[in-house]
């Protein structure tokens, strides 16, 4: 079974059991975090597939990974995850949680990438555009500044890309000229 079906089941599976505990919102930030050390900390299958180390030693690893003491729903997670020796694709099943929390909460996630900074002003507009076309109930903007791309900007939202940049023209402009 490949490893995106694996981790999409079990990150559903995971999301529906921090709900019957009502922990969605504390094991969606728990998640988050945990991903990022995991993304941060790239020799972590390493640390977790040494043969000799014994399942309550991997669970031990992996809550560290947390950076708080996890809440009850995770911790269960994460001893099930090692019982089923699935703890080498906990990083997958993280992204893949992420995604399905926000898509259950009508979250849509985007990142602006532009010139300079947008005002407030223009930040809500586009929040609101977000919102409205995506029909989310949150928009959370993701707002990071790169010169090189000369003007313009470039959004993603969900799996949809829009790069209107000028950096971007030029390349067209290039790639049309040169034959």
């Amino acid at each position: 079974m490949n490893v995106g079906k694996i981790s999409i089941r079990y990150a559903k599976a995971l999301y529906e059991f921090a709900a019957s505990n009502n922990e969605t919102q504390k094991v969606y930030e728990q998640v988050m975090s945990m991903e990022k050390n995991l993304c941060a900390e790239k020799n972590y299958r390493t640390y977790i597939s040494i043969p000799t180390l014994s399942n309550n030693q991997k669970v031990e690893i992996l809550k560290t990974y947390v950076g708080t003491t996890p809440c009850k729903s995770l911790e269960a997670f994460i001893v099930f995850l090692t019982q089923q020796n699935r703890e080498e694709s906990i990083r997958h099943i993280c992204l893949s949680f992420v995604d399905y929390y926000r898509q259950r909460e009508g979250i849509s996630y985007c990142t602006l990438t532009s010139t300079t900074p947008l005002s407030e002003e223009e930040t809500k507009k586009l929040k609101q555009l977000i919102s409205k076309e995506k029909e989310s109930k949150t928009t959370i903007i993701n707002t990071v500044i790169d010169p090189e791309l000369i003007g313009g900007f470039k959004l993603e939202i969900n799996n949809y890309r829009l790069d209107a940049s000028v950096k971007h023209e030029l390349n067209e402009i290039k790639k049309s000229l040169v034959i």
